[in-house]
């Protein structure tokens, strides 16, 4: 029998609240590695034996392109030569945290090829409680590392520590110093043996989808703002995105910069043509929305109206973008809402958000037609023009009309937050950024050509932006990156690792030093230790230079 579904349940949750930094992670994975090779008498360790350990060891999904397990601090990535990529370049090249528990192998430094040393487990105890790391409970270990051993009927924990201890070749001694004794309160074994797809789905790999399209016309922005050619979203956030556009009138996508809010919903509009009556609406209905970019200018005058001369010098009412966007059957998109006040700019207009009928103002500053902005229950919009002087000019919004908006809240402290009065009327669907393991597989597919330290750092400058929500940005403005790297290397140049590094920071500048400039400086100091404390591409050096650049941009 197989671990039970209860047990390795638990066991995931325990490893989820760990969290190491990068090089705590590289320095247990690599004990593990090289106890897992000892065990199986690996000699003259290269690279194919790294893999293989870390396939036995982590890889819970080998055709799931997310499927290797970083269960130290809880990400997923691809399996493909995670080893070559994790264990062995960060203990074969360089001193290291995690070189500090290998022998010397000739280069004056630790390094995996050199064997364990004698108190290995000790320093890697001695390193989790410097940085104030808890050790996972062994039962985790053992229901990860055990995941796929067939256990006799009514076996208990014990039997597990046993094989355990045989599978890594460890003392109990050793053991009892990288991890704690607490136990899991689950039974080992159960009538449910653990299968991947059933656990939670806060356990399981992300599930981003990624649509590479060059067709864009439905919804092309008309201001000249295109951005890439392809989306990125969860299936998740899909479904809620979908929904809302069924159910409600007002929506806004809310999250960081560059994680495809306004694609989304270009993506969307092309989904409303292609299936109109899958969200209600009659059939060939085409949004065709008005894509604009509110800024700080901006007032009631430019959504709603207002008075401006005619061709003759007279005051008469002008129509704003929303009895335009009615009047042409249009659905209206307003990026990035935040760049102007809007609880000011729609002041007026929140009772009609609330789908009630307002009036707006008069044609004329004297006398005129009263302006009403109002809801029919017919599918399209009804305008209803003046033909006389008493009557009422009417814009009526259709129940197949709809206002979008995307929202940024790292800009909120900077521009202008929605007051509670006017988000209320509006539905939210959030947009997160998706996760390093996703972004490492969605780089891999997208720049498949790039060099390995290029794909390292730029995966390594996502993750370490991902890990506090002061700091996340989303995946397009990384994948800009990887473009002016390879661009360097496709001109020719023969660069070494070093100035691979150069250009990896230099287009890290490029791409990203506009968001570093706004963070505060405690920010951009923790963000620092997280970058140079992966050990990649950047290091202490790079990081000043980074800084530097930053203060020309303040």
């Amino acid at each position: 029998m197989k671990i039970s579904q209860e047990a390795m349940q638990a066991a995931l949750w325990d490893l989820q609240t760990l969290r190491y930094t990068p090089r705590l992670v590289s320095m247990y994975e690599s004990y593990l590695v090289a106890k897992w090779c000892q065990a199986n008498e690996k000699v003259d360790l290269a690279i194919r034996d790294v893999d293989e350990a870390v396939s036995a060891l982590f890889v819970l999904e080998p055709e799931n392109p997310t499927g290797r397990l970083y269960p130290f601090r809880y990400e997923w990535k691809a399996p493909r030569q995670s080893g070559r990529k994790t264990v062995w370049d960060n203990t074969t090249r360089a001193a290291k945290l995690a070189t500090t528990i290998f022998n010397d192998f000739g280069e004056g430094r630790g390094d995996i090829r050199g064997g364990l040393k004698s108190d290995a487990a000790q320093i890697l105890r001695e390193a989790l409680d410097q940085h104030e790391a808890r050790p996972p409970k062994w039962q985790s270990l053992a229901c990860l590392i055990l995941r796929n051993h067939e256990f006799s009927a009514g076996a208990e924990w014990l039997s597990a520590q046993s094989q355990l201890l045989v599978s890594l070749a460890i003392s109990t001694e050793e053991l009892s110093q990288i991890s704690a004794s607490s136990p899991l309160n689950a039974p080992l074994l159960s009538v449910s043996e653990w299968e991947l797809s059933s656990l939670p789905r806060t356990l399981l790999p992300g599930k981003a989808s990624i649509s590479i399209t060059t067709n864009i016309a439905a919804g092309a922005k008309e201001e000249g703002n295109e951005g890439e050619d392809y989306y990125i979203y969860d299936e998740r956030v899909w479904n809620m995105l979908k929904g809302a556009v069924a159910n409600y009138k007002f929506i806004i996508l809310v999250g960081p910069p560059g994680t495809g809010k306004s694609k989304l919903i270009e993506r969307m509009c092309e989904d409303v043509i292609e299936n109109p009556q899958g969200y209600g609406f009659p059939e060939e209905f085409d949004p065709n929305p008005a894509w604009h970019t509110p800024d700080e200018s901006w007032s009631a005058f430019e959504l709603i109206g207002g008075y401006a001369p005619n061709k003759e010098g007279a005051l008469e009412w002008a129509p704003g973008l929303i009895m335009n966007a009615l009047s042409d059957n249009r659905w209206l998109v307003l990026d990035e809402t935040n760049r102007a006040d809007m609880d000011k700019i729609m002041g007026p207009t929140i009772t009609w958000l609330s789908e009630q009928a307002i009036e707006v103002g008069r044609t004329k500053p004297h006398g005129g037609e009263s302006i009403e902005l109002g809801w029919t229950n017919l599918a399209t919009n009804i305008i209803k023009r003046s033909e006389t002087s008493e009557d009422t000019v009417k814009y009526l919004a259709g129940t197949s009309w709809r206002m979008m908006g995307t929202y940024n809240p790292q800009d909120a402290l900077r521009v202008f937050r929605f007051g509670q009065a006017l988000s209320r009327r509006f539905v939210v669907v959030p947009i997160p950024a998706i996760t390093p393991g996703e972004f490492d597989n969605l780089l891999s597919n997208q720049s498949e050509d790039i060099a390995e330290e290029v794909f390292d750092g730029i995966c390594g400058l996502y993750s370490a932006h991902y890990e506090h929500q002061d700091t996340q940005l989303g995946p397009a403005i990384f994948l800009r990156m990887a473009k002016y790297c390879r661009d360097s290397d496709s001109h020719g140049a023969d660069y070494n690792e070093g100035v691979r590094g150069d250009k990896v920071v230099e287009s890290y500048v490029l791409n990203v030093g506009k968001y570093l400039a706004l963070y505060d400086d405690n920010v951009l100091k923790s963000l620092g230790d997280r970058i140079v404390g992966q050990e990649l591409i950047i290091g202490e050096e790079q990081w000043h230079w980074i800084a530097g650049q930053i203060e020309v941009l303040v």
